[in-house]
């Protein structure tokens, strides 16, 4: 698989998370307007693709130096 279908798929599982997580929480939040609804899913789906970028530099750091500590 080539770099960029990797990251597309890595994109694509990040949005199926954060919508996933917003649709089992929804009555949570109570009554919200349309607008609402779009902005936390934004909100949602750039925190989980942030969470994994972080965790994909880890990886990395991890694969090419198997001894690295994390602090």
């Amino acid at each position: 698989m080539k770099v960029r279908e990797e990251t597309k798929a890595a994109l694509s599982d990040a949005d199926d998370i954060a919508r996933a997580q917003f649709v089992r929480f929804r009555r949570r939040l109570g009554t919200l307007t349309y607008d609402q609804e779009l902005q936390i899913e934004a909100l949602l789906i750039s925190t989980v693709e942030k969470i994994r970028l972080v965790t994909a530099k880890v990886m990395k750091v991890l694969a090419e130096n198997p001894a690295a500590k994390l602090e």
